[in-house]
């Protein structure tokens, strides 16, 4: 079996004491096809003492100084070839496996993303919360996508015009990811926790409500987000409908492993976005009172789609009876 070469990158400055848990959490997923690059920014603690133990393991490690994160980041994808692409902070880590259930869903043809839950976890690495991006946040713009879980493909990095902008200092990957979903890439989730994002005081984002990280948001919305929230809303609807016109029983089925191999969904439901029965009906209400203040618009489209599918296949029952 050929498995997708997977490039993982993470950035560092100064996290010697979570290091060498996130570079285990790469390494031990023993991945066949992995390419891990580790960008150090200079360091003064004991991160290259870290680095150095698993550099046999590390396709590439440089530690220099930078000019932030996003600088970091890029050069590593620019040290990468893989497939399939993400990165994991030096204080996060990921669950076992991760990577193995990444390469079963990746298609690596079209644009595509996938994403999972995230456990919150405080500097002892005890678990504070599950955390699970709500897509009502997401179309409304209030949060990013838990950034530890994302991972694409090369067809979708090399269709956005620009890279990490390093420019950015919180909303670096929020901004990345807007991007990427204008060009309405294939969506799939998972339905349990893919990685570990590490709470704590040296965390940029710790204090959610800080002007600077607020100014930052509100830039990187005003230039991107009307065009990704339509980009997104067509995108679902769009795969709603495609099922019912289909007959595909809805309840769209998340991405799933059992005993390592991959549940296999209906090739026509292959590139719609998963999502739950519960939540679609909470998206069409939404929809419904932005496009229509008095309510009800999706639902009549969709009861009266029901009808006409329901109808077409009791006929089809009559047909086969009388003859």
């Amino acid at each position: 079996m050929k498995y997708p070469k997977i490039s993982i990158v993470t950035p560092s400055y100064n996290q010697a004491q979570y290091l060498e848990q996130t570079i285990r959490s790469v390494l031990e997923q023993e991945y066949p096809n992995l390419e891990y690059v580790v960008i150090d920014g200079g360091s003064e603690d004991e991160s290259v003492e870290v680095v150095q133990k698993f550099s046999d393991r590390i396709h590439y490690w440089i530690s220099e100084k930078d000019f932030g994160q996003a600088h970091a980041i890029n050069k590593g994808f620019a040290k990468c070839t893989g497939d399939v692409m993400g990165w994991i902070n030096s204080d996060d880590y990921y669950a076992p496996k991760t990577l193995w259930r990444v390469s079963e869903v990746f298609t690596l043809d079209v644009p595509m993303m996938v994403w999972g839950y995230i456990c919150n976890i405080n500097h002892e690495s005890k678990i504070s919360n599950k955390n699970h991006l709500r897509y009502k946040d997401l179309l409304l713009g209030n949060l990013s996508l838990p950034q530890p879980s994302v991972f694409w493909n090369r067809t979708l990095w090399n269709a956005i015009s620009e890279k990490l902008h390093e420019e950015l200092y919180y909303m670096l990957d929020y901004e990345l990811f807007l991007r990427m979903l204008r060009l309405e890439p294939r969506i799939v989730t998972f339905d349990d926790v893919v990685a570990f994002n590490r709470i704590h005081e040296n965390t940029k984002t710790y204090h959610l409500q800080s002007k600077p990280l607020m100014k930052e948001r509100a830039l990187v919305k005003v230039q991107h987000w009307e065009q990704t929230k339509m980009n997104f809303l067509r995108y679902l609807v769009r795969s709603y409908f495609y099922c019912l016109f289909n007959s595909i029983p809805f309840g769209f089925v998340r991405a799933r492993t059992r005993g390592g191999h991959r549940v296999q969904r209906p090739s026509s439901m292959e590139g719609l976005s998963v999502l739950s029965k519960k939540t679609f009906r909470r998206l069409l209400q939404m929809f419904a009172t932005l496009i229509n203040p008095q309510g009800g618009i999706w639902y009549l489209v969709e009861a009266k789609v029901r009808r006409l599918l329901l109808g077409t296949a009791h006929q089809r029952v009559m047909s086969t009876n009388s003859a």
